[in-house]
Order: structure tokens, then sequence, then C-alpha cells
């Protein structure tokens, strides 16, 4: 399936007839993602309008259980639920007309939209479409023979970062051409051909918010409305172990430690962690580091 933000299917739209003939749209879509399309083997909510940032790494519990822990209504959890697995089993696209690829130049704009639409997904593409460009003597670029005020490194660094950063990217001839390759990534992930990422050995642990969550989660006597009020107030792994190792959090009267964590479940978790005041012990041989979705 194909699902388009619904500023897509606008008038005045530069996406192919052929490509809106198939698509599904899907409000709120850029708006939550940073992307334009998304096409996946799973269904998608009617409408993703009411999703924000925290809810790409939803804690793994039932979702009576996180509609609870995050004062949620039960059906925005469900929406949620429904749109990461769409996600998960899908790829998203940020498509680029033309001239339309020097606003990937412009500051940190691409970079700060790869990293909206990774919180969401693994697989995440830059398509440029009937983009032909050409250089002039002086260096500066032409995109279909009509004149800018970019250079050649300007747009090549920008491509490389957005890969080097975990995106895709690929020039297609003309905007026809997009449907044809949108099917073609579809099969490919829907027969479970996966992208296989080589890269040199490093001995660092890199955990997402998700996975820091669910280490929250095994400190003895805590649970899932503890855990989060915890992670709601520390944002990073780093700083979650930073408070439990503060003084200030033993005091009965501590203003900074959320309400529903006791005196008791913060030594609990010293104790797990293998923490004491103002001290972050380290006991394995990795350099522990974050990769975060979300600030």
């Amino acid at each position: 399936m194909i699902y388009i933000d619904h500023t897509e299917a606008k008038a005045n739209t530069r996406l192919h007839q052929t490509v809106l003939d198939q698509a599904t749209i899907l409000p709120g879509l850029e708006m939550v993602t940073g992307a334009d399309i998304l096409v996946t083997f799973s269904e998608a909510p009617e409408d993703i309008t009411t999703l924000d940032r925290s809810m790409c790494n939803l804690p793994d519990a039932s979702p009576i259980e996180i509609a609870q822990a995050r004062s949620l209504p039960l059906p925005t959890v469900l929406q949620a639920m429904k749109f990461k697995l769409a996600c998960d089993n899908g790829a998203l696209i940020q498509r680029k007309t033309g001239r339309d690829i020097l606003s990937t130049i412009t500051g940190s704009n691409g970079a700060r939209i790869l990293e909206k639409m990774q919180r969401w997904c693994n697989e995440c593409w830059l398509v440029a479409t009937n983009c032909y460009i050409g250089r002039k003597k002086d260096g500066t670029l032409t995109i279909n023979r009509q004149q800018t005020n970019y250079t050649w490194p300007q747009l090549q660094g920008t491509l490389t970062n957005w890969q080097r950063r975990g995106g895709y990217t690929v020039f297609l001839p003309g905007d026809k051409d997009l449907l044809g390759w949108c099917n073609g990534l579809l099969e490919k992930i829907e027969s479970g051909d996966k992208v296989i990422e080589l890269r040199r050995q490093q001995n660092i642990i890199r955990l997402n918010k998700q996975e820091w969550r669910l280490m929250l989660l095994q400190i003895p006597g805590w649970g899932l409305v503890k855990a989060t009020a915890l992670a709601d107030v520390s944002h990073t792994f780093a700083a979650a172990l930073k408070n439990l190792s503060s003084p200030e959090w033993l005091e009965p009267d501590c203003a900074r430690r959320p309400k529903k964590i006791h005196v008791g479940d913060v030594q609990k978790a010293r104790d797990f962690f293998g923490l004491t005041d103002d001290h972050l012990q380290v006991t394995t041989q990795y350099v522990l580091s974050e990769k975060e979705t979300e600030q």
C-alpha cells in the first residue's frame, strides 16, 4: 500500500497522477514524520494528526497499561501502535521534484527531516525526480538548465550527510517513474529482503528510547508506571542514572523526584544499577552511548 500526505493531493501537486490514483491519503503524515509518502504492507490508521513525537517509542506493554501510564486516550494509543507497525513494515519517503532538492541544503533542513523520519521508521529515503544537475564554469549548479546560487559540493555534502546518518537516496528520471520504484521497493520489503548495513565494528552499545525504558522495567519492585515516570523526566538513559544517583532523590520531600517514585524505589534502582551518590559506576567493558530519537 502507498500512503501520501493530504497536502500531496492538492490541485497544484507535482506528484504524478499514476501515484495519486493508487495512493491512499493519510492526513498528518508529513506533520508527524516529515515524510511525504509511506509504502508498507501493513494497514495504517485513517488519520494520524493526533500523534506526536512521544508516541514513536511506546513501552512493551498492553494498550490499556500504556494509556493509563501516559494519561492518553486508549484510541490514540491504538492509533500510534498501528501506525508504528505500518512504519516497521515499510519505508518513509521524502520526495523532491526538480529544484525542490535545493531545500535540503538550506541550514540543517535535511538533517532535521531525516531525524524526524527515523523516529518512526528504520528505512528512510530521499527520492529526487525530474532533477537534472549541471555545473557552470564558476562552479554553481544548474537544475534542469536553470541557474542556482548553490555549488556542487554543497549539494553533494547534503546527500553524503543524509546517507552517513542512515538514510538512503535515489534519483529517478521523471515524476512518472516514482510509482514503479515505490512498488518495487514494497515488493522487496514484503518479501523479507532486508537492508544489510555493513559498518566497522565498534565497542559501543547503542540504546534507543524503547530499549532503555524496558531496562528500567527490570528494576525489582518497579513497573511500567514508575519506569515511565522516570523516563519522562530524564529523556535519556544517562540522565535517568544521574537522577537516581542524586542524593536529593533520597530525601522524602524531594520536589524533583516524580511523586510516583518513592525513596525506597530509588534505593532499589541504585542497588540494581550499582549506583552511589553522584556516581555512575561502569561495570562493563563497553562504552555506553545512546542513539536518541526524542529530545
